[in-house]
């Protein structure tokens, strides 16, 4: 039994008496779309899962989109699942993010729940920036993930098997599955 919640802003999909929250931006949004069309989304491990996608979230909004959630459902949720997107690539320097990331799991912590980190997953295109400074935006991405492995040191999702069918809409490709030679070149970042 699931419901589903559906508008051009949020996409909630969500089995009754969820094992675990999935919260994030407009990856999250499309995985639930994705999720509700198939008729499953328990992450094939057998325990119900509640999607709360919401298009152009970031890091510093999460927390009150959070706590609406908290409210709105009416209990707290024992383990969240938080995917923060390429949103805040474009506009966080790295002690900013690492600032409102402790704040953030400080934040969960204080409420009960256990947080499970999902690595930033790379994206066609980066919004905002030029070609020639798409590898650039990845290496931040890496660079990103990287400096939350420090501060979570459990708890982590890598996403190590991914493809581009499963992280993009139609006819787009993650820039980090690209051909490294492709559009503005992809330079070694070390990650």
């Amino acid at each position: 039994m699931y419901s589903v919640q559906d508008t051009p802003k949020d996409t909630l999909f969500y089995f009754a008496d969820p094992a675990a929250w999935i919260i994030g931006d407009s990856i999250v949004y499309w995985a639930a779309r994705r999720v509700q069309q198939e008729g499953s989304g328990d992450l094939g491990c057998g325990a119900p899962v509640a999607w709360h996608g919401r298009r152009d979230l970031d890091l510093g909004q999460s927390k009150e989109y959070l706590s609406s959630l908290f409210t709105g459902e009416g209990s707290i949720q024992s383990h969240i699942i938080q995917h923060v997107g390429t949103n805040d690539l474009e506009s966080e320097s790295k002690s900013a993010f690492s600032s409102e990331l402790k704040r953030f799991f400080e934040y969960v912590s204080g409420q009960g729940s256990i947080i499970i980190w999902s690595d930033i997953l790379p994206r066609f295109r980066y919004r905002e920036f030029s070609d020639e400074q798409q590898g650039l935006v990845d290496c931040k991405r890496r660079s990103l993930n990287r400096a939350t492995s420090n501060v979570i040191t459990s708890n982590t999702v890598r996403h190590m098997n991914q493809s581009s069918e499963l992280l993009s809409r139609p006819n787009e490709m993650p820039v980090s599955l690209r051909d490294k030679h492709g559009p503005g070149g992809f330079p070694r970042c070390g990650g």
